[in-house]
């Protein structure tokens, strides 16, 4: 059996069946230490409990080139969540989530001794404990319970002529651990801030000589098609410069239906009309909520993309930002204007 099957087979089934009495002396306040050696390099884990609330503290050596690592969780025992953070330095944040059966508790132990027998007493790192043995498999585990509060003192697990202690407990303290030990860093509880600009909107924000924000892509995105009605202007613009480009080109639509859509089908549809107007400005009367739009550069090439709608008014003005207009392959992106700098008067 090797270390893996034994710890399945002897973890996680508690020790109240050995005695009804211990789980009634069991504590709800304390603090306790413990040398975990199951996964190969000791670590020593400290677990504070005040009721329904725990913290264990797991302190990993360094090894194989990586540093030594201070961790604490955050156990609420009643919403079954929990928040964890590195304690040397918590400006990383915290992770969280939730959590069912066994948290960690020390009293839960490794072996249900009731399914082994007593031989004996003895004191073990200062506890007065009854010695159990019990047989599993091939393997056999000692384990040694204090006699007052049902703790699992020491467990070894003996596997042919190999023995190795999983797990022991180098000191315990009744009562309520500070106040302290629970307090959930600043850096947990702060609102999030914005997220930090994507390469997209940075390349953007290149394209149209503007602030990260100032223009929304239009087709790379996974915003949602308004389902508001609005009218859209659509204008053609030199990257770099935004000057505006007024001929040399044509636009066509199509309809992308959402249900398809919603199945991975892009497939287009019924044509959406867009009408040439003056000065390069094309519109769209009333597009649905997504649309392919296609320009035509003649020989300086073409391309388009699914345009996701955002009506920021009775009229959103979508640029077509273009790198050069005498080779399309260079680049362009559909972009809204959002704060209308460049919105038709």
């Amino acid at each position: 059996m090797t270390k893996a099957a034994v710890v399945v087979l002897l973890c996680g089934v508690g020790m109240a069946g050995a005695s009804g009495a211990w789980a009634q002396q069991q504590p709800t306040a304390y603090t306790v230490t413990v040398v975990n050696s199951m996964m190969g390099a000791p670590m020593t884990q400290t677990i504070y409990r005040n009721g329904s609330k725990a913290v264990i503290d797991t302190d990993t050596p360094a090894a194989n080139g990586s540093p030594a690592m201070h961790a604490r969780s955050l156990y609420d025992l009643t919403a079954h969540t929990d928040v964890s953070w590195n304690l040397a330095d918590s400006s990383g944040g915290c992770g969280t989530g939730t959590f069912s059966g066994d948290w960690g508790d020390p009293f839960a132990g490794l072996v249900d001794v009731s399914t082994g027998k007593m031989t004996g007493t003895e004191t073990m790192n200062g506890f007065a404990t009854k010695v159990y043995s019990v047989a599993a498999d091939g393997a056999t585990a000692k384990v040694w319970v204090d006699a007052t509060t049902g703790l699992p003192v020491r467990v070894d697990v003996t596997q042919g002529t190999k023995t190795q202690t999983f797990t022991q407990v180098t000191k315990f303290t009744a009562g309520a651990p500070p106040a302290s030990v629970f307090a959930v860093p600043a850096s947990c509880t702060a609102a999030a801030g914005p997220p930090p600009p994507t390469q997209r909107d940075q390349d953007i924000a290149t394209e149209t000589g503007s602030k990260v924000g100032d223009f929304v892509d239009a087709v790379m995105t996974t915003a949602p098609g308004s389902q508001n009605t609005c009218s859209v202007a659509v204008r053609v613009m030199k990257a770099g410069a935004m000057t505006p480009i007024t001929s040399g080109f044509k636009l066509t639509a199509n309809v992308i239906d959402d249900a398809k859509l919603a199945q991975g089908d892009t497939s287009p549809g019924a044509n959406v009309p867009v009408t040439a107007g003056a000065n390069g400005v094309w519109r769209i009367a009333s597009p649905p909520p997504h649309f392919n739009l296609m320009e035509d550069f003649g020989n300086a090439g073409g391309g388009g993309g699914m345009i996701h709608l955002q009506c920021w008014g009775p009229v959103s003005t979508l640029l077509l930002v273009v790198k050069d207009p005498a080779n399309l392959g260079m680049g362009a992106d559909f972009v809204w204007d959002k704060n209308g700098k460049y919105a038709v008067k």
